[in-house]
Protein backbone atom coordinates (compact mmCIF):
# COMPACT_ATOMS: atom_id res chain seq x y z
CA UNK A 1 0.00 0.00 0.00
CA UNK A 2 1.43 3.68 -0.92
CA UNK A 3 2.13 6.00 1.61
CA UNK A 4 0.69 9.71 1.04
CA UNK A 5 3.38 11.53 -0.56
CA UNK A 6 4.16 13.04 -4.09
CA UNK A 7 6.85 10.64 -6.64
CA UNK A 8 10.25 11.77 -7.05
CA UNK A 9 13.44 11.25 -5.83
CA UNK A 10 12.42 11.16 -1.50
CA UNK A 11 14.98 11.33 0.51
CA UNK A 12 14.49 8.15 2.52
CA UNK A 13 16.69 9.98 5.73
CA UNK A 14 14.00 12.99 5.80
CA UNK A 15 11.94 10.69 7.77
CA UNK A 16 9.02 11.56 6.34
CA UNK A 17 6.73 8.58 6.52
CA UNK A 18 4.52 9.37 3.23
CA UNK A 19 7.19 9.45 1.18
CA UNK A 20 8.06 6.84 -0.87
CA UNK A 21 10.23 5.92 -4.40
CA UNK A 22 7.37 4.20 -6.60
CA UNK A 23 6.87 5.66 -9.78
CA UNK A 24 3.12 4.72 -11.90
CA UNK A 25 1.18 6.60 -14.55
CA UNK A 26 -1.76 8.18 -14.40
CA UNK A 27 -5.30 6.39 -14.88
CA UNK A 28 -8.55 8.00 -14.81
CA UNK A 29 -10.78 6.85 -11.59
CA UNK A 30 -13.98 6.03 -13.02
CA UNK A 31 -15.59 7.35 -9.70
CA UNK A 32 -18.76 9.40 -9.96
CA UNK A 33 -19.65 12.28 -8.20
CA UNK A 34 -19.82 12.30 -4.50
CA UNK A 35 -22.06 13.54 -2.15
CA UNK A 36 -20.59 13.24 1.46
CA UNK A 37 -22.78 10.64 3.91
CA UNK A 38 -22.26 12.95 6.74
CA UNK A 39 -23.27 17.08 6.70
CA UNK A 40 -20.85 19.14 6.73
CA UNK A 41 -21.44 22.59 8.55
CA UNK A 42 -21.57 24.42 11.28
CA UNK A 43 -25.04 24.05 12.60
CA UNK A 44 -25.49 24.12 16.43
CA UNK A 45 -22.18 26.07 17.28
CA UNK A 46 -19.80 24.44 15.91
CA UNK A 47 -16.23 26.08 14.74
CA UNK A 48 -15.13 23.70 11.86
CA UNK A 49 -12.92 25.43 9.48
CA UNK A 50 -15.06 24.33 6.02
CA UNK A 51 -14.60 25.23 2.27
CA UNK A 52 -14.36 23.86 -0.79
CA UNK A 53 -11.14 22.54 -2.66
CA UNK A 54 -11.10 21.80 -6.48
CA UNK A 55 -9.93 18.44 -6.60
CA UNK A 56 -7.94 17.86 -10.13
CA UNK A 57 -8.06 14.11 -9.70
CA UNK A 58 -11.75 13.75 -9.76
CA UNK A 59 -12.30 16.88 -11.67
CA UNK A 60 -15.01 18.33 -9.37
CA UNK A 61 -15.12 20.38 -5.80
CA UNK A 62 -15.13 19.15 -2.51
CA UNK A 63 -16.04 19.98 0.27
CA UNK A 64 -13.59 19.62 3.88
CA UNK A 65 -14.67 20.66 7.40
CA UNK A 66 -11.10 21.37 9.07
CA UNK A 67 -7.80 22.86 7.56
CA UNK A 68 -6.14 19.55 8.15
CA UNK A 69 -8.04 17.78 5.62
CA UNK A 70 -7.86 20.79 3.10
CA UNK A 71 -3.76 19.85 3.56
CA UNK A 72 -3.91 16.27 3.24
CA UNK A 73 -6.36 16.89 -0.22
CA UNK A 74 -2.76 18.70 -1.30
CA UNK A 75 -1.24 15.81 -0.52
CA UNK A 76 -3.12 13.16 -1.91
CA UNK A 77 -3.50 15.45 -5.27
CA UNK A 78 0.06 15.23 -5.57
CA UNK A 79 0.38 11.27 -5.31
CA UNK A 80 0.45 9.75 -8.83
CA UNK A 81 -0.37 6.53 -7.28
CA UNK A 82 -3.97 7.98 -5.93
CA UNK A 83 -6.54 8.27 -8.73
CA UNK A 84 -9.81 9.31 -6.96
CA UNK A 85 -10.61 10.15 -3.29
CA UNK A 86 -13.92 11.31 -1.47
CA UNK A 87 -14.92 13.13 1.75
CA UNK A 88 -17.19 11.42 4.49
CA UNK A 89 -17.72 8.25 1.97
CA UNK A 90 -20.62 6.49 3.82
CA UNK A 91 -21.51 5.50 7.50
CA UNK A 92 -19.46 2.24 8.64
CA UNK A 93 -20.80 0.09 11.37
CA UNK A 94 -18.35 -0.69 13.93
CA UNK A 95 -18.46 -3.14 17.26
CA UNK A 96 -16.79 -0.94 20.15
CA UNK A 97 -17.41 -2.00 23.89
CA UNK A 98 -19.82 -4.30 23.06
CA UNK A 99 -22.60 -2.28 21.19
CA UNK A 100 -22.96 -1.15 17.37
CA UNK A 101 -22.23 2.13 16.33
CA UNK A 102 -21.37 3.84 13.35
CA UNK A 103 -18.72 6.42 12.27
CA UNK A 104 -18.19 8.03 8.89
CA UNK A 105 -14.10 8.46 7.99
CA UNK A 106 -12.99 11.05 6.33
CA UNK A 107 -11.51 9.53 3.37
CA UNK A 108 -11.91 6.83 1.09
CA UNK A 109 -9.25 6.41 -1.07
CA UNK A 110 -8.54 4.37 -4.72
CA UNK A 111 -5.47 3.68 -6.12
CA UNK A 112 -4.21 2.62 -8.78
CA UNK A 113 -3.81 -1.07 -8.43
CA UNK A 114 -7.18 -1.02 -6.96
CA UNK A 115 -6.66 -0.93 -4.06
CA UNK A 116 -8.59 1.06 -1.21
CA UNK A 117 -8.29 2.65 2.11
CA UNK A 118 -9.90 4.80 4.76
CA UNK A 119 -8.05 7.46 6.25
CA UNK A 120 -8.97 9.28 9.21
CA UNK A 121 -7.60 12.94 9.86
CA UNK A 122 -6.69 13.75 13.17
CA UNK A 123 -4.59 16.08 15.33
CA UNK A 124 -1.47 14.30 17.09
CA UNK A 125 -3.07 15.11 20.12
CA UNK A 126 -6.20 13.25 19.80
CA UNK A 127 -4.56 10.42 18.18
CA UNK A 128 -2.50 9.38 21.12
CA UNK A 129 -4.86 9.35 23.66
CA UNK A 130 -6.10 5.72 24.47
CA UNK A 131 -9.70 5.87 23.87
CA UNK A 132 -9.55 7.00 20.18
CA UNK A 133 -7.04 4.08 19.89
CA UNK A 134 -9.63 1.96 21.10
CA UNK A 135 -12.01 3.28 18.76
CA UNK A 136 -9.58 3.70 15.66
CA UNK A 137 -8.44 -0.68 16.33
CA UNK A 138 -12.39 -0.98 16.06
CA UNK A 139 -12.67 1.31 12.60
CA UNK A 140 -9.78 -0.78 11.80
CA UNK A 141 -11.45 -4.29 12.06
CA UNK A 142 -14.61 -3.13 10.51
CA UNK A 143 -12.70 -1.68 7.47
CA UNK A 144 -10.60 -5.02 6.89
CA UNK A 145 -13.80 -7.13 6.66
CA UNK A 146 -15.09 -4.87 4.01
CA UNK A 147 -11.77 -4.61 2.11
CA UNK A 148 -10.31 -1.50 2.82
CA UNK A 149 -6.58 -0.62 4.82
CA UNK A 150 -7.44 1.77 7.51
CA UNK A 151 -4.99 4.69 8.56
CA UNK A 152 -4.96 7.40 10.62
CA UNK A 153 -2.73 10.15 9.31
CA UNK A 154 -1.93 13.66 11.78
CA UNK A 155 -0.56 16.92 11.12
CA UNK A 156 3.04 15.92 11.56
CA UNK A 157 2.95 13.63 8.25
CA UNK A 158 0.30 15.98 6.47
CA UNK A 159 1.97 18.85 6.90
CA UNK A 160 5.46 17.94 7.08
CA UNK A 161 7.97 20.13 4.71
CA UNK A 162 8.86 21.05 2.15
CA UNK A 163 6.71 18.67 0.95
CA UNK A 164 3.09 20.51 1.85
CA UNK A 165 4.44 23.61 0.17
CA UNK A 166 5.58 21.75 -3.06
CA UNK A 167 2.49 20.36 -3.50
CA UNK A 168 0.63 23.11 -3.01
CA UNK A 169 2.42 24.93 -5.20
CA UNK A 170 2.26 22.01 -7.76
CA UNK A 171 -1.62 22.12 -7.68
CA UNK A 172 -2.08 25.23 -7.74
CA UNK A 173 0.05 25.85 -11.24
CA UNK A 174 -2.04 22.79 -12.80
CA UNK A 175 -5.21 23.59 -12.11
CA UNK A 176 -6.42 24.73 -15.61
CA UNK A 177 -3.91 22.17 -17.12
CA UNK A 178 -5.67 20.15 -19.61
CA UNK A 179 -4.53 16.40 -20.96
CA UNK A 180 -2.87 18.38 -24.21
CA UNK A 181 -1.03 20.92 -21.51
CA UNK A 182 0.60 18.11 -20.20
CA UNK A 183 1.43 16.02 -22.91
CA UNK A 184 2.66 19.29 -25.07
CA UNK A 185 4.72 20.20 -21.76
CA UNK A 186 6.40 16.73 -21.75
CA UNK A 187 7.18 16.72 -25.30
CA UNK A 188 9.16 20.09 -24.59
CA UNK A 189 11.10 18.84 -21.84
CA UNK A 190 11.94 15.64 -23.84
CA UNK A 191 13.12 18.33 -26.78
CA UNK A 192 15.08 20.06 -24.17
CA UNK A 193 16.85 17.05 -23.85
CA UNK A 194 14.48 15.11 -20.63
CA UNK A 195 15.71 17.68 -18.03
CA UNK A 196 15.14 21.45 -17.42
CA UNK A 197 14.99 24.12 -14.80
CA UNK A 198 11.85 24.95 -13.18
CA UNK A 199 12.51 28.71 -14.24
CA UNK A 200 13.75 28.16 -17.57
CA UNK A 201 10.01 27.15 -18.70
CA UNK A 202 8.22 28.90 -20.83
CA UNK A 203 5.37 30.23 -18.77
CA UNK A 204 2.69 28.82 -21.05
CA UNK A 205 3.80 25.19 -20.38
CA UNK A 206 3.85 25.77 -16.51
CA UNK A 207 0.67 24.53 -16.15
CA UNK A 208 1.37 21.40 -17.65
CA UNK A 209 4.41 20.63 -16.48
CA UNK A 210 3.13 20.81 -13.04
CA UNK A 211 0.33 18.46 -14.25
CA UNK A 212 2.69 16.23 -15.32
CA UNK A 213 5.06 16.03 -12.20
CA UNK A 214 1.70 15.20 -10.00
CA UNK A 215 0.67 12.91 -12.62
CA UNK A 216 4.00 10.99 -12.17
CA UNK A 217 5.23 11.75 -15.81
CA UNK A 218 8.16 13.98 -14.52
CA UNK A 219 9.86 14.21 -11.31
CA UNK A 220 12.21 16.33 -9.01
CA UNK A 221 14.06 16.15 -5.56
CA UNK A 222 10.85 16.54 -3.22
CA UNK A 223 12.92 17.22 -0.31
CA UNK A 224 14.26 20.37 -1.44
CA UNK A 225 11.65 23.12 -1.48
CA UNK A 226 9.88 23.75 -5.35
CA UNK A 227 11.39 26.83 -6.93
CA UNK A 228 12.98 28.38 -10.04
CA UNK A 229 16.23 26.26 -9.78
CA UNK A 230 14.23 22.80 -9.16
CA UNK A 231 15.25 20.33 -11.50
CA UNK A 232 12.61 18.37 -13.62
CA UNK A 233 13.10 15.53 -15.21
CA UNK A 234 11.17 13.06 -17.58
CA UNK A 235 10.71 9.50 -15.19
CA UNK A 236 12.60 6.36 -16.88
CA UNK A 237 9.04 4.88 -18.04
CA UNK A 238 8.19 7.67 -20.28
CA UNK A 239 11.31 8.38 -21.84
Amino acid sequence: MPEISPVAFSNPKSGDQLMHLKTVSPVASGQPNHTPARRIDNRGGGTNHIGEFYSRKNEEHLRYESRLERDLCFRLESIPEVTSYRPQPFRLPLALDNKLRVTTPDFEVFYIDHTRELIEVKYASVASRDDFRKRADAVRNSAHHRGYTYRVVTEREIRRQPQLSNAKTLVRYARFATLAHRNTAVQKIRENGGTIQWGAIHPKYLAGSAAAILDGLLTYDTSEVFGCRTSIAIVDEVI
